[in-house]
């Protein structure tokens, strides 16, 4: 059985030879880069510190976390829409 796989593979490569000697191998793609804005790091929380806070206090850090958080969101959602966007066009070869 070996001797006759063996005996088969030199006629099978007589058949799949081409006519070009060179293959030109297909351009390296442009991966565009995100725009730093969206690739930043999202805000911490604020340090609350061991001292008791007033109600004010409370307020005005709660606000601030939560407007770093919707900002942060925004800039993650724009970050993944350009990915898809960026990964499309590689794949229609633009």
């Amino acid at each position: 059985m070996l001797m006759v796989v063996a005996l088969t593979l030199p006629a099978c490569a007589a058949l799949t030879k081409s006519n070009s000697t060179f293959v030109t191998p297909p351009k390296k793609p442009l991966i565009q880069e995100a725009d730093s804005g969206l690739t930043e790091g999202c805000p911490r929380p604020i340090e609350l510190g061991d001292a008791a806070l007033n109600q004010s206090q409370v307020e005005n850090g709660w606000a601030t976390d939560r407007a770093n958080l919707v900002r942060c969101g925004e800039r993650h959602e724009a970050h993944v829409k350009f990915i898809k966007d960026r990964d499309a066009k590689l794949s229609n070869g633009e």
